[in-house]
């Protein structure tokens, strides 16, 4: 693993594979995943921005121009710890920041 900025972690097997398909997809589908990324709950590490990371790394994945079809709950922000969380005004604003 290798250090990126002051305290995050990025496997370096996972970047390499990221740079390699960069805007190689004209789409992506993600559906009742997500919003379970960084909560351990199926053996990924703690990330507090671990949904927002995920779909950045989508975004960088897909050709310019290209769709993502995304599907999570949505409601008053809430995160149900381990299980999931909950968008609502702010976190959905967080995760197409950028």
């Amino acid at each position: 693993m290798r250090r990126i900025g002051k305290s995050k972690l990025v496997p370096k097997k996972i970047t390499h594979k990221i740079i390699f398909r960069q805007g190689q997809f004209d789409f992506a589908v993600s559906f009742s995943s997500i919003e379970h990324s960084g909560l351990q709950r199926y053996g990924d590490p703690r990330d507090p921005i671990g949904d927002i990371r995920e779909v950045q790394k989508v975004w960088c994945m897909l050709k310019k121009g290209g769709i993502f079809f995304l599907g999570f709950p949505r409601g008053q922000d809430q995160l149900v710890y381990n299980a999931h969380r909950v968008y609502g005004r702010i976190r959905l604003a967080m995760m197409f920041d950028g």
